[in-house]
């Protein structure tokens, strides 16, 4: 049994010295992004499960919007803006921040574990793990921080891992972890749906592996897979029975059916086409570092196959299909990247490990070299501290963010108590911040509900409406608008100067006309009562 001192000298190796300040780089570099802007829905977030404690349940129905009060809303959000409000109240902004840049790090630590001791410490893997590990947390910052999302892409994380130790030991007692696994999914973010799409997939993955398997049985043709133990008649009738009882787990949350009846609404796919983060890489602004990510997986892939000397090595089918699906969403929409990256990262780094053939190099953690090790600590706590330095740390972010957010004409609002009662008509980016920020008014739209049917088409449709000269002003008289909450300009897309040359665009005029802004400053029967910066106050006459 060795002794307590040499258990500490194993503690405090070189290797898990390493790992752990590559790790505190990742958190730094997190919590920089986090402190770095501020999520348009973190208010709403905030207020929800500041009203689920003091109610006691969660909401069944809408009173944010005097447009659609009284409508059925489901919060599938609800147990993260719970435990979201709880650290905001008891251990300040810095707090939450802190939570989800742990939530972060632990994700890519799950993530990192899947190819640990397939990779080794060659000092190739080592190099490749710190370098795409470090890619993906810069292309996937428009994603992280504040954001509630970030549970889905730990759950998915864990589903992967649950999923790969049953592969390695067909143990069955490990599945049954994904039953609470799904039901605290299911209670925290809609992206449960995609868990239960995976575990089917890998399901059919595994179905197909056993007919590649009896085909090629007789066959001296190489199959590039990795086909294993092929599953039998009984093992897949058991795993079926294991998805729906996790189908079942997310069925008894506190929603039961009414979270997949109005899941059921994100049908209407025209929010995709109209919210940036939901638009494809390549639309402005362009998501640089994921294109790159793509393409390295991507050049891999190709590398991989086209390589002779890698006919005689075996790729994943599950890995490879996972890459390939997600790559597929990924181009389509750059809010899909993080996922993206969980799914592909493992298949990448073996990939690139046997195109270049790194196995049974070098032990990175043993050179002997007695400058090279303090060198590395000594730049990765350097790059640490430059990192907290520059962190903008905030108790009161809206505050901190007031450039972007509404929060001078709020306080105008505040301070005139006689405008209260008007029908209100907000930017649908501010809708979130004015939940939380003025929760006396009703509002007529933020981000929780852009799909939800209106008039025959989309929530986010009909407030588009407002901006179209054609429709103005029966938009404003239709709702009763006496009061309009809108910027004093358009925002404008600065293209830097690589985007100008290389694609010659011509920055004049990108921005677009607000034909709402200009029509409240022409008529006559509105009035101007505020401006700055920021935001513009009307009021009908």
């Amino acid at each position: 049994m060795p002794s307590a001192s040499k258990k500490i000298s194993q503690l405090f190796s070189f290797k898990n010295v390493f790992w752990a300040l590559f790790y505190i780089f990742l958190f730094c570099l997190l919590l920089n992004n986090s402190f770095s802007y501020l999520d348009p829905d973190l208010g709403w977030h905030l207020k929800v499960g500041k009203d689920i404690i003091r109610d006691g349940h969660v909401p069944h129905l809408n009173y944010y919007n005097y447009t659609l009060e009284g409508k059925t809303w489901v919060d599938h959000e609800w147990l993260l803006n719970v435990a979201a409000y709880w650290i905001y109240q008891n251990l300040s902004n810095i707090g939450l921040n802190i939570f989800f840049a742990l939530l972060a790090v632990l994700t890519l630590f799950i993530v990192h574990r899947s190819v640990e001791d397939e990779a080794g410490d060659q000092p190739g893997y080592v190099l490749l793990t710190v370098l795409f590990l470090t890619m993906g947390v810069i292309a996937m910052s428009p994603h992280l921080g504040v954001r509630m999302q970030e549970i889905g892409i730990l759950c998915l994380a864990l589903l992967y891992s649950i999923l790969s130790n049953f592969e390695k030991k067909r143990n069955y007692r490990i599945l049954f972890w994904l039953i609470p696994l799904f039901y605290f999914w299911a209670s925290s973010h809609a992206s449960f749906l995609i868990g239960l799409f995976l575990l089917v997939f890998w399901l059919g993955i595994k179905i197909f592996e056993k007919f590649l398997a009896a085909y090629f049985k007789d066959s001296k043709a190489v199959v590039p897979f990795e086909l294993g133990s092929p599953l039998t008649k009984n093992q897949i009738f058991i795993f079926s029975g294991i998805i729906v009882l996790n189908a079942l787990a997310t069925m008894v949350t506190a929603y039961g059916l009414e979270l997949y009846e109005f899941l059921k609404g994100y049908s209407d796919t025209f929010y995709m086409t109209h919210i940036t983060e939901w638009l494809p890489s390549w639309y402005l602004p362009l998501a640089y570092w994921q294109i790159v990510f793509l393409s390295f997986s991507l050049a891999g892939i190709i590398l991989f196959f086209i390589d002779k000397n890698n006919r005689k090595k075996k790729i994943s089918l599950w890995e490879l299909s996972l890459l390939v699906f997600f790559m597929i969403l990924s181009f389509k929409s750059k809010r899909h990247f993080p996922i993206f990256f969980i799914s592909a990262f493992p298949l990448v780094i073996k990939n690139y490990g046997k195109i270049f053939d790194l196995n049974g190099k070098d032990d990175f953690f043993n050179f002997s070299s007695k400058i090279a090790r303090p060198f590395l600590i000594f730049t990765f706590i350097l790059i640490c501290l430059s990192l907290l330095l520059r962190t903008n740390f905030t108790l009161d972010p809206f505050k901190k963010f007031s450039g972007d957010y509404p929060y001078a004409a709020v306080n105008f609002l505040k301070s005139h108590p006689q405008y209260d009662s008007l029908n209100i008509f907000n930017d649908y980016a501010w809708g979130g911040y004015l939940i939380w920020a003025y929760p006396q008014r009703k509002i007529f739209i933020d981000g929780r509900l852009p799909q939800y049917p209106v008039n025959g088409h989309s929530f986010l449709e009909e407030d588009l409406k407002f901006y179209s000269k054609k429709n103005l002003p029966g938009m404003l008289d239709q709702y009763n608008i006496r009061l309009v909450l809108i910027r004093p300009k358009e925002n404008e897309y600065k293209f830097n100067y690589w985007e100008k040359k290389f694609f010659s665009i011509k920055e004049d005029g990108e921005g677009g006309k607000n034909e709402l802004l200009e029509f409240l400053k022409s008529s006559k029967n509105w009035k101007q009562i505020y401006d700055d910066s920021v935001a513009a106050i009307f009021v009908r006459q």
